[in-house]
C-alpha cells in the first residue's frame, strides 16, 4: 500500500472501541506487504538496487558440494556486480504492472588445474534479462489471493556475449500468490508459480515462503525461494550452449536451487526506504552455490 494511516494512541479501555481499532488495521496491508497484495491505484513502488554475488563451488548431481570438479582439481570464481531497477505501478486496486532489469558487471577466472600455471579470465558488462508481468487480486483484505503472469525476454543482450547474462530466451511463468496479515505481528506469503521455458533449458517449479514484520522505523522479512527443475530439457549442441559454457556458473541446463533471503530496511522521509539484504543458497543441484549481498533504495508514492 502506498498510504499507511498513523496508529491512533488508545487511551481508553474499551473493550469494544479496541477490537474495533484492530479489526480496521487488519483489513490495511502493511506499507512492507508485496507478495500477494497489490499497489492502490495510481501507487508507484520503485526500488533501486545494488548486489555483489560471488561463487566459487558448485552443487552436485546429488546435492552438496561437487566431488567430481574437486577431485579433477578444477578451480574458479564467479562475481557479478548488479544494478537492478525493479518497479509496481498499480493501474487498479486490484491490477498491478512489474517490470525489472539489471545491468550485470561480471567476471570469471578458472583454472582447470590445481597445477596450471595459466590462469583463464574474463570480464563482461552488459543488460541482462527483462521481466514484464501483471499481477491480479482477487482478494486484497486481511487475506489475500492473487495470480502472477510473467514474460521474462533477452531482448538487451545476444548469444554472443562474452558472459552470458542469461540463457538467451523468452520464457513465461504462472504464479499463485495467498497473504495473511498477523498483525501486529507481521505477515506471511506463500507462492507457487511454474515456468515454461522456450528452449533447451528444462522448465521449472518454483515456490516461495515469506514472513516480515513491521514496526515504527523499520521492517525486516525473511524468504525461502525455491526452484524445482521438471527434468524435461534437451541437451543443446556445443555452439549452443550457455552457462559454466560461457562463464557464468549460476546458469543451468536442469538444476534444483533453495535461496535464503534476509532483508533489514529503514523508513525515511517521503516515502523514502533503505534496505541492506543477505542471499544464501542453501541447497541445490548441478548449480552454483554463492551468495548475494547487497543495498536498495525504496521508494513508493501516490501518483493521482
Amino acid at each position: 500500500m502506498c498510504k499507511i494511516k498513523k496508529g491512533t494512541y488508545m487511551k481508553t479501555k474499551q473493550v469494544t472501541l479496541v477490537f474495533l481499532v484492530i479489526f480496521l488495521l487488519l483489513l490495511i496491508p502493511s506499507w512492507l506487504f508485496a507478495g500477494a497484495w497489490t499497489q492502490e491505484k495510481g501507487c508507484i513502488y520503485q526500488k533501486l538496487s545494488y548486489s555483489y554475488y560471488f561463487t566459487d563451488k558448485n552443487f552436485g548431481k546429488g546435492g552438496g558440494y561437487d566431488e567430481a570438479a574437486k577431485k579433477k582439481g578444477i578451480r574458479f570464481e564467479f562475481m557479478s556486480r548488479d544494478i537492478t531497477w525493479y518497479g509496481e505501478i498499480g493501474a487498479m486496486d486490484n491490477l498491478t504492472f512489474i517490470w525489472s532489469v539489471s545491468q550485470k558487471n561480471m567476471a570469471w577466472a578458472k583454472k582447470r588445474r590445481s597445477d596450471d600455471k595459466k590462469l583463464l579470465s574474463s570480464t563482461h558488462s552488459c543488460l541482462g534479462d527483462l521481466d514484464l508481468a501483471v499481477k491480479y487480486s482477487f482478494s486484497n483484505g486481511p487475506t489475500a489471493l492473487s495470480a502472477q503472469f510473467l514474460f521474462k525476454s533477452e531482448l538487451f543482450y545476444d548469444n554472443d556475449e562474452t558472459i552470458m547474462p542469461g540463457n538467451n530466451q523468452s520464457d513465461y511463468e504462472l504464479r499463485l500468490l495467498a497473504g495473511r496479515s498477523l498483525w501486529p505481528w507481521g505477515y506471511v506469503n506463500v507462492e507457487a508459480g511454474y515456468r515454461w521455458r522456450t528452449q533447451a533449458p528444462a522448465d521449472e517449479f518454483r515456490y516461495l515462503v515469506e514472513y516480515g514484520l513491521d514496526w515504527k522505523k523499520f521492517y525486516t522479512f525473511v524468504k525461502l525461494n525455491g526452484i524445482m527443475s521438471a527434468h524435461n530439457g534437451d541437451q543443446p549442441s556445443s555452439k549452443q550452449l550457455t552457462g559454466t559454457y560461457k562463464g557464468n556458473p549460476s546458469l543451468g541446463i536442469e538444476y534444483d536451487l533453495g535461496t535464503l533471503d534476509f532483508t533489514v530496511g529503514r523508513k525515511l522521509l517521503y516515502g523514502f526506504a533503505l534496505e541492506g539484504y543477505y542471499r544464501s543458497d542453501l541447497y541445490g543441484e548441478n548449480i552454483a552455490d554463492g551468495y548475494t549481498l547487497g543495498l536498495s533504495l525504496v521508494h513508493h508514492w501516490d501518483w493521482w
